[in-house]
């Protein structure tokens, strides 16, 4: 062979090795892509196979002297009345505006409840693309979304731990709750702080939908609706009822609130802090009791046998 022939042969054979190595790189990086919006489309429709929290819908408020308003006062009333200092209630009936509270912004320690507010700022960082849901949440080899899961549903202290750090590392958090109208927790110090107020104030975002994305507000709520722990607000109520919520439990402090949806679709925000107790787990009957006082109330029509 020609020697200008020779080197015509050997210049095009090793453009063709350059061009399919090229084409092989770009097809990996593409399937690597793929394959994590595979991995964050099966996590999230994983909680979506349950039945789910309904959103609220958005009514005009209700004259705040209403009789619904007036025996949720009362049941709180009634039911703090022994130690009063002792408890922080917020209520709010989702569709009407309807509120009952005491003590609502009195600071508790959060005790467990912290992690419903870095469970909010974890998806919030997602939804920014700052983090996802398979990378490393940085404890036991897990994911950002197993460690989630877990932090929520079995209140594991580890991931909590996890995404508290990794969360408070990507985003100033006072800052970033007070945009959400959280303004009076504290999450820096060593035992966290909140209000019935402020937790409501999450789970209404939640239930209005408006502060996360779509897929990620109903992710979240899923997940809170998966709690493991359920002695406390959903004890007595009606088998069917909806519960997505969190519970918290430290240093004779004992806590449960989230979003209750009942058999005919209302929903309502109900947070209850409590303590400190020297024996916390014996208010776990109250909490069911005043929780399913207000339930009736709430749905004097929907009420079924517990």
């Amino acid at each position: 062979m020609p020697k200008s022939a020779y080197q015509f042969f050997v210049g095009k054979h090793w453009l063709w090795v350059f061009l399919a190595t090229t084409a092989l790189l770009c097809s990996w990086i593409f399937l690597q892509l793929t394959a994590a919006n595979d991995i964050e489309r099966i996590i999230r429709t994983q909680a979506l196979s349950s039945p789910t929290i309904v959103l609220a819908a958005q009514s005009a408020p209700v004259d705040a002297n209403s009789k619904q308003a007036q025996d949720m006062q009362t049941a709180i009333d009634r039911f703090i009345a022994e130690n009063p200092e002792r408890w922080g209630i917020y209520i709010e009936n989702l569709a009407t505006g309807t509120v009952a509270q005491h003590n609502a912004q009195t600071v508790f320690q959060s005790a467990s409840m912290y992690k419903a507010f870095v469970g909010f700022s974890t998806m919030h960082l997602i939804d920014k693309g700052t983090l996802s849901l398979e990378q490393e949440a940085g404890v036991d080899n897990l994911s950002i979304g197993s460690c989630l899961e877990k932090m929520i549903t079995a209140s594991d202290n580890p991931c909590g731990q996890a995404l508290h750090r990794l969360t408070h590392s990507h985003v100033a958090t006072p800052t970033h709750l007070s945009q959400e109208g959280i303004t009076q927790t504290n999450l820096a110090d060593l035992y966290p702080t909140t209000t019935a107020q402020d937790v409501a104030t999450l789970f209404k975002n939640l239930s209005n939908g408006t502060h996360l994305s779509p897929s990620s507000n109903q992710y979240l709520l899923n997940i809170f609706q998966n709690q493991h722990i359920n002695n406390r607000v959903p004890q007595q109520l009606p088998g069917g009822v909806v519960v997505a919520h969190k519970t918290g439990d430290l240093n004779g402090f004992t806590h449960d609130g989230g979003i209750v949806q009942a058999l005919n679709g209302s929903s309502y925000v109900i947070v209850i802090l409590s303590g400190p107790w020297d024996r916390p787990a014996d208010t776990y009957d109250d909490f069911a009791d005043i929780s399913r006082e207000i339930y009736d109330i709430i749905n004097p029509e929907n009420t079924m046998p517990s």
